[in-house]
């Protein structure tokens, strides 16, 4: 995840853990955590 600028700019996740959802944890925890929540 590249997060700058107030802004999640970039979030990989490998294929073998896309379906578990993990990509909306990372998310998540950005904004609760770091206060981010623009996604550009």
């Amino acid at each position: 995840m590249d997060i700058s600028d107030d802004k999640i700019k970039m979030l990989f996740v490998s294929l073998d853990y896309f379906p578990k959802g993990i990509e909306k944890r990372l998310i998540r925890l950005a904004i609760d955590e770091y206060k981010y929540a623009m996604l550009m």
